[in-house]
């Protein structure tokens, strides 16, 4: 179970790196000026990942809302980046949250991606909670 999570983290984390230079509209070309970007970016969203997706999923399991695409998981997960987002935002970097129409982009985003492969690798067959 604990190297489904870790693939989980590392594929959400690199999906949102991608998106996240194709969102700020990097050209994307293979080489090394882009590399070590993408795993700086993957690190970072790999952190932020392992703070708030990942207690918010054990929680549902938890709470035995755990299902494959369910809307239930997506919308909390929404709101999770939602607060987070507005945390990150408000405080360290100052920003108005709601006056910038980017961030709801990577609201959605971030919580998307998490959802997507959660519902994709995760199986809730499993009954273990942690």
């Amino acid at each position: 179970m604990w190297r489904e999570i870790v693939n989980l983290l590392v594929l959400s984390s690199l999906t949102m790196s991608i998106l996240y230079f194709w969102l700020e509209g990097y050209q994307l070309s293979i080489g090394s000026s882009v590399i070590y970007p993408i795993f700086i970016i993957s690190f970072i969203f790999l952190l932020f990942y392992l703070l708030f997706a990942l207690p918010t999923y054990i929680l549902l399991k938890r709470i035995k809302m755990h299902r494959r695409f369910s809307l239930v998981n997506f919308f909390t997960y929404l709101f999770v980046s939602l607060i987070v987002h507005i945390l990150i935002n408000s405080i360290i970097m100052s920003r108005s949250f709601f006056n910038n129409t980017e961030i709801y982009i990577y609201v959605v985003t971030t919580s998307i991606t998490f959802w997507f492969w959660e519902s994709l690798l995760l199986n809730e067959r499993e009954n273990t909670c942690y």
